[in-house]
């Protein structure tokens, strides 16, 4: 007789990508998926409490005109500038370096490679970084604009209220899972055993190889996100500024409401001013002051793509156990929300 499964679904990863795959999920299929997650829920996308305000750090906004997720409901636009600096763009260490700098620069206009640099460090100059170098082709190259982004709403992504209300609609299971016996089938957490047919993977590779029991032996590499607030009076709300000056601290600023701005800042070495005082210079609000309050999210951007040895062991786990991985640090590329194929992925998850 065939064993008998407690879930038809089951979704780990309570972001994003966990949440919008459970709401997909459901839309399509006479199924409601239950989401296994560890604390918080939502992921990058959890606000925090800014002047006593809910706010979102980390600028995940939604694509004007994205088939899924579709973002209903009235949202601005968010206004892009690029600030320019008055320093050099660094040059690669050395002449035989992996020219990742003249890639950039025949992609992107301006001071590409300040940009790249700031956003992954010295690894451009070094390392293929074949994830990034397709994102930039993706959304930088060619004639056509980039696609417009929506802005805040009352200080928070228009995606949190949409994965608010997934929340409110699925099952959720909050809790740590320990380990995943593919073979069987059956998720181990910390107060419960769950079994399933069908198990959708949206945490990041290394982790899930680790539930896995399979070791990833450093293959992996990511570059993190590293956030500061300010806080200030009359901000251009849903301004977007990115910094290109070699030498500032900020790679960008956002604004999401017209008392907050949040900074990511730069991951190239030796800033010569201040956080704050950037942040005046690229807003013109001489009355910003920096918070305590700073974030940081340490598998922000893959960098390197899943391949070889490790992609073989990774598929023949999923295969066996029923995994499908879906999102950017479950696929390992850096992909946005809204390129995700979620059809393709998630069509046929219950044959």
């Amino acid at each position: 007789m065939a064993r008998r499964h407690e879930h038809p679904v089951v979704v780990l990863g309570g972001g994003p990508a966990g949440l919008l795959a459970a709401n997909w999920i459901s839309t399509h299929h006479r199924v409601d998926p239950v989401v296994v997650a560890r604390p918080p829920l939502l992921g990058m996308l959890k606000p925090q409490l800014i002047r006593q305000r809910r706010t979102t750090i980390a600028p995940v906004l939604p694509v004007e005109g994205a088939a899924y997720p579709a973002v209903e409901g009235p949202s601005p636009l968010l206004s892009v500038a690029y600030v320019p600096g008055g320093g050099t763009p660094p040059e690669p260490p050395r002449a035989d370096a992996l020219s990742f700098a003249a890639y950039a620069r025949t992609a992107l206009p301006g001071s590409s490679i300040v940009m790249a640099r700031k956003q992954f460090g010295d690894r451009v100059f070094a390392r293929p970084l074949r994830e990034v170098r397709d994102k930039i082709a993706r959304n930088y190259q060619g004639t056509e604009r980039r696609a417009a982004r929506r802005g805040y709403v009352d200080g928070e992504s228009p995606y949190a209220f949409l994965l608010r209300d997934i929340v409110r609609r699925h099952r959720i299971v909050e809790d740590e899972v320990t380990r995943i016996d593919h073979r069987t089938r059956t998720m181990h957490l910390r107060s419960r055993r769950i079994t399933y047919r069908k198990l959708v993977s949206t945490v990041p590779v290394p982790r899930l190889l680790g539930l896995l029991g399979v070791d990833a032996g450093g293959l992996l590499e990511a570059a993190p996100a590293a956030f500061r607030v300010l806080t200030g009076r009359r901000l251009p709300v849903n301004s977007l500024v990115y910094d290109l000056d070699p030498a500032s601290p900020i790679f960008r600023l956002v604004v999401p409401r017209s008392t907050v701005a949040v900074a990511q800042l730069s991951q190239a070495a030796g800033p010569v001013e201040s956080v704050e005082s950037a942040a005046r210079r690229l807003l013109d609000a001489p009355d910003l002051v920096l918070t305590d309050a700073r974030f940081e999210f340490t598998n922000a951007y893959p960098v390197e793509p899943l391949e070889g040895r490790l992609t073989a062991v990774v598929d023949e786990c999923c295969a066996a156990g029923g995994i499908v991985r879906v999102g950017r640090f479950a696929e390992w590329r850096y992909v946005d929300l809204h390129e995700i194929d979620w059809a393709g992925k998630l069509e046929g998850i219950l044959d």
